[in-house]
This record gives C-alpha cells, sequence and structure tokens, in this order.
C-alpha cells in the first residue's frame, strides 16, 4: 500500500529518505527528519539546517550527478510537482526513464526530463 502525502509520514524528504535507506542501506537525511515544521519559511529552514540552497545541503551530503539521466536509485529534484514553497522543490527517487514523487494520491511517476538536478551515493 502506498501512503499519500502527508508531513512528517509521508512528505517527499521523508520518502525519499526511505526509499534511499531500502536502496543504499543507510539513510541520507535523517538527521534533517522531524527537524522542520510546514509552517517554517524556506529560509529559516536553511538556517537551521546551515545552508544557502536545498542544493547545497544535498550537495554536502551526496554527490551531485552530473549526465543528463540519473541512474536508478539516484535522489532527484524537481519543480514541477508538488507544494514546492517549503524547499524550493519536491524530491523523488529515478527510476530509469522516470522519477517518483509522493503526492496527494500516493506515488506519482514523472518524466526524467522532468527533473533538474539528481544525487547519487557519496564514494
Amino acid at each position: 500500500m502506498v501512503l499519500p502525502f502527508e508531513w512528517f509520514v509521508n512528505d517527499c524528504l521523508t520518502f525519499t529518505n526511505n526509499s534511499w535507506e531500502l536502496i543504499h542501506q543507510y539513510k541520507y537525511a535523517e538527521d534533517w527528519i522531524g527537524q522542520y515544521k510546514p509552517t517554517m519559511r524556506p529560509a529559516t529552514m536553511r538556517k537551521k539546517f546551515g545552508f544557502k540552497t536545498l542544493e547545497d545541503g544535498l550537495d554536502s551530503k551526496l554527490r551531485r550527478w552530473p549526465a543528463l539521466v540519473p541512474p536508478r536509485g539516484a535522489l532527484v529534484a524537481t519543480k514541477e510537482i508538488g507544494d514546492i514553497r517549503f524547499l524550493g522543490a519536491s524530491l523523488g527517487i529515478s527510476v530509469g526513464q522516470s522519477a517518483v514523487f509522493v503526492s496527494e494520491l500516493g506515488i506519482t511517476h514523472m518524466p526524467i526530463e522532468s527533473i533538474y538536478a539528481a544525487w547519487t551515493i557519496n564514494v
């Protein structure tokens, strides 16, 4: 059963953190989980976590993928789905030629062309 979007239960950060663990055997953002509120302004959240942008924060944890099509299991970001007011983007997971994101309906597939950034495991 796929849960629909719900803050702190199945929001994009929680969804991708749990998915990342299933794929890579560790959670990439465990220290961020539960440390934010949906009413928190993006600038306040970035200051709390010590980065200027979401991308800077993810770059500090993971390796930015330089190519157009990220590998399966990569963390991806889009501005084309979801409520982007909080993070400035929605986070999902690459599954090949598409990516999956959590939405009010559960899981939503988006074409890989809809992402603007991706990250893979740090090596």
